[in-house]
């Protein structure tokens, strides 16, 4: 019975299975850490909230720095390896370059916690105008020690979640993100109710469940690989999965290089997971140097709510890179730039949608939070217009990665990094100091700054597919432009999406004569028995 709950378990998925049951592992993952955001608004102190979502924040950018993005590498080579029959000795590599690189970073980080500490987590060493008292350096030290448990812990988990996912094991993925989520929620809400209230508790409570995941599920992995013959493993492989797209051609081990391209694929996605998250980051880091940890708290709670428009976002965009990508490579290019654009328009009118919902819903969603954070509701449209932007961006990068041009998705996020160290300087400002545009307080400051940064790379990703010979088409970019106005409010954005919406069914404005027809015939075969 039990190694029959492991085969199935440890299985590649078909395609369209892996597509689906990520996508619901993802959703569901991200509900239980909306419920778990919510519930610890309520449970502990409101500075203490803010840090936390600034530690979490500073963990997404330690990850990638402090683990090299090997788990990238890893979802990308543990495939190839399979195919050559050498994934035994892939995994043992992979895990010893992982433990070379993220032993030492951890290290460093627990000796050099409190220079680091201070500046991450330290507000601006005086009495801010709400009276609030600063972050104090003991505070910020023990929290940076807690944070680097949590990103030693964190960067074996998701490799363990590269593997799966590379290996299109997405029943293990899924329920491996299910469960880690799961747990940090039982971990932190449990300890805050019994009175473990600070930061530092949270982010120990996030290492603990990474920590529990790893022992959970690793045994098991592990007696898979090293029980399994790879000879058989190739044979399954051969013509499936291939080296740089050399149809029906065995993979040979001597053709993979575990050292040499997975730290490079590895560093190039690290660089642009890194670029992403502190572009995401320094707003929120700003606005505490310039304020204070109530303040921060209040961005933070909003910034989880209406962040549901990026991840809603992100779900749908992977399923249309899955399904393009398995037409770029199995039908060729002039077979899936139809279906891309087309998909794309379906998306980026999906996204107006539910940006319209959200801000329509913001009365209600703001009720989720005590009203001590009701200062954050000055931020909610941008941030529903940052988010929106967001998926934007990523599914003109679907682009950028059919021509495997990673260096260009890096670029972009690099500009907006950039772009965001610029326009937060400008805008964010103590409460009571004049800004360029007078009346705009702290909170909507860094919630346009984090709305400038995306719409410059945007723009960089936009004028890269273009010099690419892939841009988008015309009609898409009307759709992007529209975007622009969820920053407006309901008052304008609700008629505007409404009317687009109707143009885009009743006219051939949107879709053309061609698409129309394909989505009938699609909307026919899932509606026949």
């Amino acid at each position: 019975m039990r190694y029959s709950l492991k085969s199935r378990l440890f299985h590649a998925d078909p395609i369209i299975t892996a597509v689906g049951a990520s996508a619901v592992a993802s959703a569901l993952s991200r509900m239980i850490g909306l419920v778990r955001n919510v519930a610890l608004a309520w449970l502990i102190p409101q500075a203490q909230f803010g840090l936390f979502g600034l530690a979490v924040l500073t963990i997404n950018i330690l990850l990638p720095l402090c683990s090299a993005g090997l788990y990238e590498g890893i979802t990308r080579y543990a495939p190839l390896h399979e195919a050559a029959g050498t994934l035994r000795r892939f995994t043992v590599r992979a895990a010893v370059l992982l433990a070379a690189v993220v032993v030492p970073t951890g290290i460093s980080l627990w000796v050099f916690a409190r220079p680091c500490g201070a500046l991450l987590f330290s507000a601006a060493q005086t009495i801010t105008a709400t009276g609030a008292i600063p972050v104090d350096r003991d505070t910020s030290l023990v929290l940076l020690r807690a944070t680097a448990c949590c990103v030693v812990a964190l960067a074996v988990f998701q490799a363990l979640s590269g593997f799966f996912k590379g290996l299109h094991m997405f029943r293990a993925y899924g329920l491996t993100d299910v469960v880690g989520s799961l747990l940090f929620t039982i971990l932190a809400v449990g300890g805050a109710w019994i009175g473990f209230t600070n930061a530092s508790s949270m982010i120990l409570a996030y290492a603990l469940a990474c920590g529990a995941g790893v022992l959970l599920f690793a045994p098991g992995w592990l007696t898979h690989v090293f029980r399994r013959k790879d000879a058989a493993a190739a044979a399954l492989h051969v013509g499936e999965i291939t080296h740089k797209g050399t149809a029906g051609a065995p993979i040979q081990p001597s053709t993979v290089q575990p050292a040499g391209r997975l730290i490079s694929y590895s560093l190039w996605a690290a660089g642009t997971a890194v670029s992403w998250h502190v572009m995401a980051y320094f707003p929120v880091w700003y606005l505490l140097k310039r304020t204070d940890a109530d303040t921060v708290g209040a961005f933070h709670a909003v910034r989880t709510i209406t962040q549901v428009m990026q991840l809603g976002a992100v779900l749908l965009t992977a399923v249309v890179a899955a399904n393009v990508t398995r037409m770029w490579e199995h039908d060729g290019r002039n077979a899936a730039i139809p279906r891309l654009t087309l998909l794309t328009k379906g998306s980026l009118l999906l996204f107006l949608v539910g940006a319209v919902l959200l801000l329509v819903a913001r009365p209600v969603v703001l009720r989720l939070f005590p009203a001590s954070f009701a200062q954050g509701a000055s931020a909610y449209h941008p941030l529903v217009l940052s988010f929106l932007l967001v998926g934007v961006t990523g599914l003109v990068a679907v682009r950028l990665n059919l021509l495997e041009k990673p260096r260009l998705v890096c670029l972009a996020w690099c500009v907006g990094t950039v772009v965001n160290f610029v326009v937060s300087y400008v805008l964010i400002r103590p409460p009571g100091e004049s800004t360029l545009w007078p009346g705009m307080g702290p909170l909507p400051a860094a919630a346009w700054a984090s709305v400038s940064a995306v719409t410059a790379a945007m723009i960089v990703c936009l004028v890269a597919v273009r010099r690419q010979h892939l841009g988008v088409d015309r009609s898409s970019l009307v759709l992007t432009g529209v975007c622009f106005l969820i920053g407006l409010g309901p008052v304008v954005a609700l008629p505007a999406v409404v009317l687009l919406v109707a143009v885009a069914v009743f006219t051939r404005t949107v879709f053309t004569g061609d698409e129309w027809s394909f989505i009938r015939r699609r909307v026919a075969g899932f509606t026949s028995p």
